[in-house]
């Protein structure tokens, strides 16, 4: 967690140093308020791409070759099992009661009856997955996504919801019980083997459209805020909203 506020509080006081174009020029300014930290971000999203192109792709794509369909669906499985703890908190803060009552039972379902969640038994008794996360929390209190950002490894994202993710730390099973036992690289384990297996399962996806765009990084920027809202609006819109201002203008 230590490093995760570090890297974070970096890259956003890295960012800080941004200022707004100078003049009358109205394209650079809209090209600003969309993307403020744009400097930073590609320079981050260089890295990510270093690292996808001569460690993630080889690696997934070598995860892919040796394991067969149903194993890795199993992999998939018990790693959303181990996140629906969050998603129970989130449902509860959300005001999502029955939600929130779904949830436990598909995790006692999945962990007794799955086998730790390695088999996705709620699903197939008809309980449905209610997945949610702290950013869509902080989204349904009102507080503003702030500007995009880009994070080393993690890649797309915004201020809010990488606030969301330094704040389900607390709340992952995983890193309490490591924590509590004095190992926690276990966690690092967790994350390196959920990273390996989000990068395979959207391998094709990925590569479709890195081949099809002419600039890449603002195709993923796109393709990140367009599936944020579709997301969060409509939930957004049946909550209660406090607002907090977050000005990214100068």
């Amino acid at each position: 967690m230590k490093r995760f506020v570090v890297i974070v509080g970096s890259l956003l006081m890295l960012g800080a140093c941004a200022s707004a174009p100078k003049g009358n020029d109205a394209e650079a300014l809209r090209a600003y308020r969309a993307d403020p930290l744009e400097p930073m971000n590609r320079q981050v999203f260089k890295f990510n791409m270093t690292v996808d192109t001569y460690v993630l792709d080889p690696v997934a794509k070598g995860y892919r070759f040796i394991t067969p369909q149903i194993v890795r669906t199993g992999v998939n499985n018990f790693l959303n099992n181990l996140y629906e703890p969050v998603t129970f908190v989130n449902n509860l803060l959300q005001f999502e009661f029955e939600k929130s009552v779904q949830t436990t039972g598909r995790f006692l379902t999945n962990t007794f009856l799955g086998v730790a969640g390695v088999f996705d038994v709620a699903t197939n008794v008809g309980v449905p997955s209610n997945k949610t996360s702290f950013s869509e929390t902080l989204a349904v209190w009102g507080f503003p996504e702030g500007p995009y950002l880009v994070l080393p490894l993690l890649g797309p994202s915004n201020v809010r919801r990488t606030m969301g993710l330094g704040v389900e730390t607390f709340t992952d099973p995983v890193y309490l019980a490591a924590e509590n036992a004095g190992v926690e690289n276990l966690v690092w384990i967790k994350d390196g083997v959920r990273i390996i297996a989000v990068k395979e399962s959207s391998l094709d996806l990925y590569n479709s459209m890195k081949k099809d765009s002419v600039d890449f990084y603002t195709t993923m920027r796109s393709t990140f805020q367009q599936n944020q809202k579709k997301l969060l609006e409509p939930d957004v819109q049946e909550k209660p909203s406090y607002e907090f201002e977050f000005d990214t203008e100068e």
